[in-house]
């Protein structure tokens, strides 16, 4: 197991005292991500998570939604922990998943235009 996810791990159960099934979730997306992404993690941006995430199209929404949770807090945590210095999740806005605020793309291409706007307007070009 990778050092930081075996640390990673303990900090799950024992500082966020999660469940054990979230944990093994959890680990298990990090540890695929890590056999995805073979270079080093201080190395990883917002595109990378999104090439990740799109290379998993048979995901269902749910767990594309858990998938960045894991990510997002993988990521929040290495930065704690002063193994990286920038979250790729700081970098850039990347979509969140809610059930109840779900949107049927029909259209690619102004989905795209839609979240270039959104980009901008943080301050993200």
């Amino acid at each position: 197991m990778n050092r930081f996810l075996k640390d990673y791990n303990y900090y799950l159960r024992m500082e966020r005292a999660m469940s054990q099934n979230t944990v093994a979730s959890y680990c298990s997306d990090i540890e695929s991500f890590l056999e995805y992404y073979k270079s080093d993690l201080s190395l990883v941006t917002a595109g990378d998570i999104e090439d990740y995430i799109a290379s998993k199209p048979a995901l269902s929404k749910r767990s594309q939604a858990r998938l960045l949770s894991s990510l997002r807090s993988f990521f929040k945590w290495l930065v704690l922990e002063g193994n990286i210095k920038d979250n790729p999740f700081g970098t850039k806005v990347l979509p969140t998943w809610r059930p109840d605020k779900a949107m049927a793309v029909e259209n690619p291409q102004q989905y795209k235009e839609y979240i270039l706007k959104l980009g901008s307007a943080a301050g993200m070009e």
